[in-house]
């Protein structure tokens, strides 16, 4: 069925439907001559409100005697008008506002805060010459002193360790490998001088030993 045929069958269901509608029916009111009458007498027909007859009662709602500008509650004044001796006014009135006022005041700022910056640095550099000159002192703490008086005191080393003079031979101490040695303590100039002289003693001895040897064998030889 086509477009043109369901819209012919249902234009013509319609036109049916609207025939068996009965004349009576609200739908057959033309709507131009709708009577409004009942609404206006429904209108007519309340009564306006009179006032008049309570006029002279006493109201329900409470009245403020004193006029309304009274009764609110005033604004808080300023603290300069209660208090205007401890306020003091300035006024612009004697001061000149020209512009050229105005550019010699900008460079007066200037000049103040170019000096203010001189000065700073100035005493910055004071302080950086001060610091440098200043001498710094280092002073020896107490456990400083006990370590250096225990490196003071002279360590007698073993004469294991020492080199042993045995005729014209020298017998060196005896090396262990992988065995470190023992650190030993710093000495003082003192003890340093006094080894220094016991080495002169010792290689003097061994020269007066190698003498005493060298006589005897000259005495063998005259024998």
């Amino acid at each position: 069925m086509s477009f043109e045929e369901k819209k012919n069958l249902l234009f013509s269901s319609l036109e049916t439907a609207e025939q068996s509608i009965g004349s009576d029916s609200i739908l057959h009111q033309n709507v131009n001559e709708t009577d409004y009458s009942l609404v206006r007498s429904a209108k007519t027909r309340t009564k306006p409100i009179r006032v008049d007859r309570y006029l002279g009662r006493e109201s329900i709602f409470k009245r403020p005697n004193a006029p309304i500008g009274q009764c609110l509650k005033r604004a808080n004044l300023p603290d300069y008008k209660r208090n205007p001796h401890k306020w003091i006014k300035y006024t612009l009135e004697d001061v000149d506002m020209s512009d050229r006022s105005n550019t010699a005041a900008a460079f007066s700022f200037l000049k103040q805060m170019e000096d203010q910056r001189e000065a700073a640095a100035t005493q910055h550099d004071d302080t950086e010459r001060e610091s440098q000159l200043q001498v710094v002192r280092f002073n020896r703490s107490v456990r400083l002193r006990s370590q250096l008086q225990e490196a003071d005191v002279p360590v007698d080393t073993p004469t294991e360790d020492k080199p042993q003079f045995n005729g014209r031979r020298v017998l060196m101490p005896e090396y262990v490998v992988g065995q470190k040695d023992p650190k030993r303590v710093k000495r003082s100039k003192d003890q340093r001088k006094a080894d220094t002289g016991k080495g002169v003693s010792l290689h003097l001895d061994h020269l007066m030993e190698e003498e005493e040897q060298d006589d005897d064998d000259d005495g063998n030889n005259d024998a």
